[in-house]
């Protein structure tokens, strides 16, 4: 145990329900930017001051209900603002009794930032698909529409929520759909198409 605590790459710490800092490993110690030595004893408040009050009404709910819990936060340490991803668990004295709280913590400050670039894509998108005169779709390979732009309402006089899920196949005259297929087949299989 001492050995995968010290080693590990992830924070972990150890809090009572006032949030006093009981144990940490070398990791969380770096992240603080302050030695081991420092940080025991010391509460939450002085790390954590934006996020103090919630992280010790979090730990009195793991204490108290010896239940797990996880959440996401983000948190100013020696690097910076970090996310974390942290999981809070039960730490019990010999008869069983939870007497603190342990906190894993894994750094997701990546992920964050690569889902604010694709919601930023997204949103231009979007916004690009808006503007267009032209009705924009895409369809799965059974020629059902997964994605219809707003511009048909305007165009077919259909509310775009109306159209998906329809076959593509709905929208084209009877006497069109071979023709239409075969357009469709050439674009699939990555043919340039009108």
């Amino acid at each position: 145990f001492r050995t995968l605590f010290e080693g590990s790459s992830n924070p972990i710490t150890v809090y009572d329900r006032d949030g006093h800092c009981l144990l940490v490993n070398p990791r969380g110690a770096k992240n603080l930017g302050v030695p081991v030595e420092e940080i025991i004893g010391k509460s939450v408040r002085e790390f954590f001051p934006k996020i103090a009050d919630d992280l010790i009404r979090r730990f009195r709910e793991v204490i108290d209900e010896g239940k797990t819990l996880q959440f996401e936060d983000k948190v100013k340490i020696s690097a910076g603002d970090t996310w974390f991803w942290s999981t809070l668990e039960p730490v019990r004295d010999a008869t069983g009794v939870p007497y603190g709280v342990q906190i894993i913590s894994y750094d997701i400050t990546e992920r964050k930032k690569a889902e604010d670039v694709l919601r930023e894509s997204e949103d231009k998108y979007k916004c690009l698909v808006g503007n267009i005169p032209e009705i924009i779709f895409t369809i799965d390979l059974e020629g059902k529409l997964t994605f219809v732009s707003q511009r048909v309402k305007e165009i077919l006089g259909y509310e775009s929520s109306e159209a998906i899920n329809r076959n593509i196949f709905d929208f084209i005259p009877e006497e069109a759909h071979q023709s239409a297929m075969e357009q469709l087949q050439k674009g699939m299989k990555g043919e340039k198409i009108k």
